[in-house]
């Protein structure tokens, strides 16, 4: 017990005097106040706790993040440069010559049972850049164009039409703003949130399910 608690005594002294190196090379001379070359397990029923650890003003891209390894019950270091993808991906997508009728199925590729995605904003032109763009019928009553993002075979497809069976009087250029989400950096899911509005323009009702507390 003497020689444990002497043990302990020790390092929280060289962790306020001086630096310690845990296993570091015999040559090599730890240059921090704690340096640990190896990996930190974590026992059933213990947590690790960073006080007063203080903003991060880098960026994620050349920074190593410390993560808990569920599998193994370990703390591993993680780089997110090194990551095939990121946990947000913003990919603007331009299709030239699109037919009258639109975009209907197009096919991204993205595996939909690890990303998720949505459409954040479009614009149109004529296939010569013009920006006078004209479709067909008269009919006033349906919203002008239809963008969404949807799932079929496994991936996510695009598809930006006009409604009410309407067409563009010509081949079209289609610029369409897409965000592709990590299914496993999302942590909340929200169901659809019905709200009757009862004719007016404003109101309120409660919080998404998944918004922060």
């Amino acid at each position: 017990m003497k020689t444990t608690l002497f043990t302990i005594f020790s390092l929280l002294s060289l962790l306020i005097f001086g630096q310690v190196g845990i296993g570091l090379p015999a040559n090599q001379t730890p240059t921090e106040t704690l340096e640990v070359n190896g990996v930190f397990q974590l026992h059933d029923g213990n947590e690790l706790f960073l006080e007063n650890a203080g903003p991060y003003m880098g960026t994620s891209g050349n920074s190593i993040m410390m993560v808990h390894n569920t599998d193994t019950n370990t703390l591993n270091k993680f780089d997110p440069g090194s990551m095939p993808f990121a946990a947000i991906t913003f990919i603007p997508y331009h299709f030239d010559n699109v037919s009258a009728h639109g975009l209907h199925n197009y096919d991204t590729k993205i595996d939909a049972s690890k990303f998720y995605i949505t459409i954040g904003g479009f614009f149109v032109l004529k296939e010569d850049g013009n920006t006078s763009i004209e479709m067909t019928g008269s009919d006033s009553h349906f919203p002008l164009y239809s963008a969404r993002a949807f799932v079929q075979n496994g991936t996510w497809r695009l598809k930006f039409d006009l409604n009410n069976d309407r067409q563009f009087d010509h081949l079209v250029d289609i610029y369409l703003n897409v965000s592709v989400y990590y299914n496993n950096f999302l942590t909340k899911t929200n169901t659809v949130k019905s709200v009757n509005m009862n004719g007016n323009t404003s109101g309120s009702t409660s919080k998404p399910d998944g918004a922060i507390e």
